[in-house]
């Protein structure tokens, strides 16, 4: 009798989940059919010849892409590809269903990242707070005035992050030992926080803006048993912001396959950077600690085997460590740019990961 209930609750809580994640690949599907219609004025047009390859291409797969959306990626990358990906069908089609959408809520919280990936470099945690309970960076139970106490005695600057739902920095709060008790309780009021010691980066990376911590946006595909990149941007923040973030005036800048910097350099916006002064920071310079990097995200990616897809925040540290400053496992985003200078996302992939995202459904 025990049995036949317990398997009943399993197909029960089965079949919800596949609802909720058909409804959540919907909702996905939404936004970006709106993002691409708001767009498309930007796109510039493609010739029927090629319109007609795009739809040959992808009816194989059933899914109809936004043909104009080609548009940006030929004309930059000056070569008319059919297996360019799309925003609504990465997000909608292969993010879904390359990333177990409920690991990837739990493995999305900040506060997790050091259980997970013990062996990483990871900026140092001072305390933390999720659904409501206090924690040390140990993961010790402490009351407020314990907290209070451990950020006094800290005499580095230090930053406050939401654990979830972040996006384009906000929520992000710098502050050191000086704060005032009140002050300190009312900011770790927030439910779900982590607050890190501010990390001191290496100075090559330093040398592009010394204000912000410059970070590498990698996005890493574990497929087959093997990891691959797929792309990497450079993000430095504006000159007096302590944030790399576009958002807040911030500047991206595409890495090439060869690890050299591309002559993409462009705000959120995907307008390109003219200043000469920014431009001849990176001209025929290869990206600091490329290799590295490569090295690092491709034996972490297997501590986080249930997503397929992980966009990588890194940054540098003094002693020229890579250092995970966050992992994305939703919404990742940033095909654009890439697909301009580097073409279709996937690369030789391509077929491969579509066979297997049209199966799995």
């Amino acid at each position: 009798m025990s049995k036949k209930g317990t398997g009943l609750k399993k197909v029960f809580l089965n079949k919800a989940k596949k609802k909720y994640l058909k409804r959540y690949k919907s909702i996905m599907s939404l936004i970006y059919t709106y993002k691409e219609y708001r767009d498309l004025k930007k796109h510039p047009k493609i010739s029927k010849e090629y319109k007609k390859d795009i739809k040959k291409y992808w009816k194989q797969y059933n899914i109809k892409p936004n043909k104009k959306e080609f548009g940006i990626y030929a004309k930059h990358y000056k070569n008319e590809n059919p297996k360019f990906i799309t925003k609504r069908v990465f997000h909608s089609n292969i993010e879904t269903t390359l990333n177990n959408y409920f690991y990837s809520i739990v493995l999305s919280n900040k506060n997790f990242l050091e259980l997970f990936l013990k062996e990483a470099h990871l900026p140092e945690t001072k305390i933390r707070k999720f659904n409501g309970v206090l924690l040390d960076k140990n993961y010790k139970l402490i009351n407020e005035e314990e907290a209070y106490n451990i950020i006094k005695q800290e005499r580095n600057e230090m930053i406050f992050k939401p654990s979830i739902d972040t996006c384009g920095g906000d929520g992000i709060i710098f502050f050191n030992n000086s704060i005032n008790r009140n002050d300190f309780i009312s900011l770790i009021n927030n439910n779900n926080f982590i607050v890190q010691k501010v990390l001191k980066q290496n100075k090559e990376l330093a040398d592009f803006n010394g204000s912000s911590l410059n970070t590498v946006r990698v996005l890493s595909l574990l497929f087959n048993n093997e990891v691959y990149i797929l792309y990497m941007v450079l993000r430095v923040g504006k000159d007096g912001m302590k944030v790399d973030n576009a958002s807040a005036g911030g500047i991206q800048i595409v890495v090439k396959e060869d690890g050299y910097f591309s002559d993409c350099i462009v705000t959120i916006d995907l307008s390109p950077v003219k200043d000469n002064k920014v431009l001849e920071k990176f001209k025929n310079k290869k990206m600091p600690f490329y290799d590295e990097i490569i090295k690092e995200v491709k034996r972490l990616h297997p501590f986080l085997a249930t997503c397929g897809l992980i966009g990588w925040d890194v940054a540098i540290d003094e002693k020229g460590n890579p250092t995970i400053i966050e992992a994305n496992l939703d919404d990742i985003g940033m095909t654009d740019k890439s697909q301009c200078v580097n073409g279709p996302l996937f690369g030789e992939l391509t077929d491969d990961v579509l066979n297997y995202i049209t199966n799995r459904k």
